[in-house]
């Protein structure tokens, strides 16, 4: 079984129903850059010759998008945008737990084979997202690049100011990273390229998987380069030019970790990362009633201020 065999599928017909038949769809097809055109013709002479696709007639056009892939070769998508808005919607809703656990114990108890399948969610919804930023020259201490962590349930935000991103240098970066506050078991890198060898040799002691994911199928959903947003907003009002950046990024830091968020129940992301408090607590006792049958945490200022009623 070669490259080329991918199976084949008989006695079946797909069909795409649509709202209203009379309605079609009429894309101006999309310009192929000339330096790339036999590519895309080999692609669509050898799926022809496999039986995968066949010359049709058809009122709807749909456009082709070619996307370059990093080794090189090209990747041929197509625009149905304009397609699906006449199609009936394909929806089935997911049965409810009790139903499943219901369907699989009649069988269990029945005699009945079947497969359970599971997910791991920690490691689809909890990862880390590392990037290499690059600012272009050094600062004023020889730092031209910033290696960011950033945790994906909480926003915690780590970094490494380095100045060169040499394999040795940051490797380090990423052990110390990974030694102040640990890191989820899946790391996603958006860049497109891979660590080196030393990098690498971290990931598989600590036991951790790396993905690689490139420009145009990003994992991190840009929540890494709002962060990074925030935190340049926060140096330029600070008055830390290009020269500067890495003296104060640390003070930048803090706002994004330890200043509370209103999106995560009024915790930051130091508390929703290691479940504890860093800043100062306040003590306040009710004289009136001197049983403590309650507490009652208030949020303000920065400070905790716990009631004891």
């Amino acid at each position: 079984m070669g490259d080329s065999d991918l199976g084949q599928l008989f006695h079946y017909r797909f069909s795409l129903p649509f709202h209203d038949e009379t309605q079609t769809t009429d894309q101006p097809p999309r310009p192929i850059p000339i330096h790339i055109r036999d590519q895309v013709a080999n692609d669509i002479k050898t799926w022809q010759d496999l039986g995968i696709i066949s010359e049709t007639q058809s009122y709807n056009n749909i456009p082709l998008i070619i996307l370059r892939k990093p080794d090189k070769s090209i990747r041929i998508s197509l625009d149905a945008r304009g397609l699906n808005q006449l199609l009936v919607k394909d929806r089935f809703p997911l049965p409810h737990m009790t139903t499943v656990f219901s369907i699989i114990g009649n069988k269990l108890a029945a005699g009945e084979s079947c497969f359970i399948s599971s997910l791991d969610l920690i490691r689809a919804y909890w990862q880390s997202f590392i990037d290499l930023v690059d600012y272009g020259r050094p600062d004023s201490t020889g730092k031209r690049y910033l290696l960011t962590c950033c945790d994906s349930l909480t926003g915690y935000l780590d970094d490494e100011p380095i100045s060169s991103k040499s394999d040795k240098l940051v490797a380090r970066s990423l052990l110390k990273i990974i030694l102040r506050h640990g890191m989820s078991g899946v790391c996603v890198y958006d860049n497109g390229i891979e660590f080196g060898p030393l990098c690498k040799e971290i990931f598989k002691k600590f036991e951790l998987c790396h993905v690689t994911t490139t420009a145009y199928r990003c994992r991190s959903n840009g929540e890494l380069e709002r962060l990074l947003r925030e935190i340049h907003i926060h140096l330029k009002n600070t008055n830390a030019k290009d020269r500067y950046w890495s003296l104060f990024w640390p003070e930048a830091c803090y706002y994004i970790n330890y200043i509370p968020n209103a999106t995560l129940d009024g915790l930051s992301a130091n508390e929703a990362l290691f479940e504890k408090c860093s800043l100062p607590i306040i003590f306040r006792r009710n004289d009136q009633n001197q049983e403590t049958t309650k507490t009652q945490i208030l949020r303000g200022g920065g400070i905790f201020v716990i009631r004891m009623s």
